[in-house]
């Protein structure tokens, strides 16, 4: 039912509004807001005229952590139009990408920007961008304290702000792209298009496509999130000129893992990440011509609810574990790494809980396949 009714681009369904006043709501919320798909869901079930006819309690829970996000989201607007316009008056060149393009292009892709955004990311060439930070520097932007533990490579400078919302000035896409192939790639096929009163920079559909899928494998098995899929759902509803091949090629190659994840079959792990997104349109629009797996995106949204509701008697840590190790064995990835800083008794100890965790998914399915099994 939350798939029906999340899913973009799908006619009108008469029966949805029964099956939602007959749902079992709880831990509905904590899904949603686990899964960051509280503005996604609002503005849909708003749609069908669904929203006001929900208990109270449940339709103003799912109001505020859309209000929350919304707000922010526009925050972020105002933040990056400041910038950029400074950025501008340096003649500093700059692409949008990340959150902030799904913004610039929403009013061409209902939808795109239906998911929290939390600070402002721009493509400047390598060769430019310390006069970007300069200029940035100069109004009065400071760099964001870095937070405690060891130093990580990223692709963009120190975050810088003025307030609660981050700059990032980015010169590559990925820390597995070189600089000068982010930018080159970013400006093939890049269009100017009108946005918040400025002439803003864009990369092609098939690059923010590309993105949304490396960005997504780099959050781990927090990519696979509804929050993540909807980019992806949002412009193949919407009919972007998507070049699928490319997306498939560069699926295999050292872009999308680094080689100490452990992952075996990439190319695996991707297609099922597509395959998840494209549930979220209408069987017509997944027509992409790629030979996707079967994915069961409405198993892995049970399984969450299943340990979202059972968090209480589990304990917090156990239900997290529950939740990364069960992901990862339906994606197809290997059992979650420990930090470096463990020590063998708490690497022996993580490697146990992860295949308890492995084995309880084992157990659910089989009782939720005996379950529904006719009578």
């Amino acid at each position: 039912m939350l798939i029906d009714t999340l899913r973009l681009g799908a006619e009108a369904d008469a029966d949805l509004a029964a099956r939602w006043r007959r749902v079992d709501f709880r831990s509905l919320t904590e899904l949603i807001a686990y899964e960051g798909a509280a503005i996604w869901l609002v503005r849909r079930l708003r749609a069908g005229g669904i929203l006001d006819a929900l208990p109270p309690g449940i339709g103003d829970r799912l109001r505020q952590q859309s209000i929350e996000d919304t707000a922010l989201r526009m925050e972020v607007e105002v933040e990056a139009a400041a910038a950029l316009t400074l950025l501008n008056r340096a003649g500093v060149p700059v692409i949008l990408i990340k959150g902030i393009a799904r913004c610039a292009l929403a009013a061409r892709y209902p939808f795109l920007d239906a998911r929290r955004t939390t600070d402002v990311d721009l493509l400047v060439p390598i060769e430019q961008i310390q006069d970007a930070n300069l200029s940035l520097r100069a109004d009065g932007y400071v760099p964001v304290p870095p937070k405690p533990g060891p130093a990580r490579r990223h692709h963009h400078l120190p975050p810088l702000h003025k307030g609660r919302i981050t700059i990032e000035l980015h010169d590559s896409v990925s820390t597995r792209v070189p600089p000068h192939v982010a930018w080159q790639r970013a400006n093939d096929g890049s269009e100017l298009v009108q946005w918040a009163g400025l002439t803003v920079q864009l990369p092609s559909a098939t690059e923010l496509a590309w993105n949304a899928v490396a960005h997504a494998m780099e959050d781990d098995v927090g990519g696979f999130r509804l929050y993540r899929f909807l980019e992806l759902a949002a412009l193949v509803s919407g009919g972007a000129p998507i070049d699928w091949p490319t997306l498939a090629a560069r699926s295999a190659t050292t872009e999308v893992f680094d080689a100490d994840a452990g992952v075996r079959d990439q190319r695996h792990v991707v297609f099922n990440w597509i395959a998840a997104a494209l549930e979220l349109v209408p069987p017509a629009r997944r027509v992409i011509g790629l030979e996707l797996p079967r994915f069961g995106v409405a198993e892995l949204l049970e399984w969450r609810l299943a340990v979202l509701r059972g968090r209480s008697r589990l304990g917090r840590a156990f239900a997290d574990r529950l939740l990364a190790e069960g992901a990862r064995s339906m994606i197809g990835m290997p059992l979650e790494p420990s930090p470096p800083t463990a020590s063998r008794w708490g690497r022996i100890r993580r490697g146990m809980a992860a295949n308890v965790s492995r084995a309880v998914l084992q157990g659910w399915r089989v009782t939720r396949r005996r379950e529904r099994l006719p009578r």
